[in-house]
């Protein structure tokens, strides 16, 4: 059976709702609640139909926003690693007032907006990143005291969410 076929299954339809209920019927992204609002995967993962997926995979969108949503991961997908980077960082300068950040090889530390002792810390390559309670100080530090603790931090950011959706095998 094909994706198209799948997505007419009712066990999507009964997936699609859980979600569409539980994001109020609205873009998690706009907050419009025109008519039209699709249930995105954030990833899709081999053999997977798509009501297998855990909540935190399934987002709701408006058409508008799930359209550019696809254009901007495309497009993150065909940057350069220093792309990537530059991507990250205009995301985060268009605020009034930019987050602390640090650079450590492959890893970003951000600061969280409102809490001085938790960063974001994204595996850029792969969009995804994992919130700590350090601050984003401690966590340089730390990474770049212990070097061992690279592989294990990119194994448990790889396992989260993805930020910008990604295929997996």
């Amino acid at each position: 059976m094909d994706y198209e076929e799948l997505l007419k299954q009712p066990e999507w339809k009964e997936r699609r709702l859980q979600i569409l209920e539980r994001d109020k019927w609205e873009c998690t992204c706009c907050h419009s609640s025109e008519p039209s609002l699709n249930v995105h995967h954030r990833r899709y993962i081999a053999g997977r139909k798509p009501w297998e997926y855990p909540d935190e995979d399934l987002v709701t969108f408006c058409e508008h926003c799930h359209g550019q949503h696809h254009q901007v991961t495309a497009a993150f997908k065909n940057l350069t690693l220093q792309g990537k980077f530059q991507f990250f960082y205009k995301a985060i300068s268009d605020t009034e007032n930019p987050p602390e950040t640090k650079e450590y090889k492959e890893f970003l530390f951000v600061a969280h907006k409102d809490q001085p002792k938790v960063c974001h810390i994204f595996y850029v390559p792969s969009g995804r990143f994992r919130v700590f309670h350090l601050s984003v100080q401690e966590a340089y530090e730390m990474m770049q005291s212990k070097p061992e603790l690279q592989k294990e931090l990119k194994e448990l950011i790889l396992d989260a969410p993805p930020y910008l959706e990604e295929e997996e095998e």
